[in-house]
């Protein structure tokens, strides 16, 4: 993978983050014109409650993009993770890593477990949503995960267990520096 871009149901980009060649945004542009004329025909078709039409959901997972570049793309919570490739790639190999990478950014940076209601504690790490404003709050901590995760455009370290003893979660940090900054205090 040379390039990961998160964006928006309205095609913005909220992170971005190369491994190796910088790949201009532009590249991305047919999977953009899929997914505006998508949205177009969904609002039109709002007020028939028509099915036919989802939005980022019904677009293909693979895709040519422009510049000689394949786009691979997952979809959860109004956000999409696209993988851009110029290289021969296994497509399913790509959509595990992207599908990993939101599951893990939605075990760090979604809605706490702890914050949840009793009964929906048991619920799966990768169901949490994870939202734009989530994004920009936690910035450092994705492209931390997202550098620990992939290194020069292939898989690292993907495994959570694994991952949470490299990079700790959010909870754990500022549980520590509230602890530091106690005792600087005294």
């Amino acid at each position: 993978m040379d390039s990961l871009f998160v964006l928006n149901e309205a095609g913005t980009f909220l992170v971005e983050k190369h491994y190796g060649v910088r790949t201009p945004r532009d590249a991305c542009a047919p999977l953009l014109r899929r997914l505006l004329s998508e949205n177009v025909c969904r609002t039109k078709n709002a007020s028939r409650l028509s099915s036919s039409s989802k939005g980022a959901a019904s677009l293909p997972r693979v895709m040519k993009g422009g510049r000689g570049t394949v786009l691979l793309h997952v979809y959860h919570n109004n956000l999409l993770l696209v993988g851009v490739t110029t290289k021969e790639v296994e497509p399913l190999l790509l959509l595990d890593l992207l599908q990993q990478m939101q599951s893990t950014l939605a075990g760090y940076c979604g809605t706490a477990a702890s914050s949840l209601p009793p009964a929906l504690r048991g619920i799966s790490v990768s169901d949490l949503p994870i939202t734009e404003e989530t994004l920009r709050k936690q910035f450092s901590l994705i492209y931390v995960l997202l550098d620990e995760m992939c290194s020069s455009g292939y898989p690292a370290t993907v495994q959570s267990n694994v991952l949470q003893m490299l990079v700790p979660r959010p909870s754990v940090v500022e549980a520590a520096m509230k602890l530091v900054k106690m005792t600087t205090d005294l």
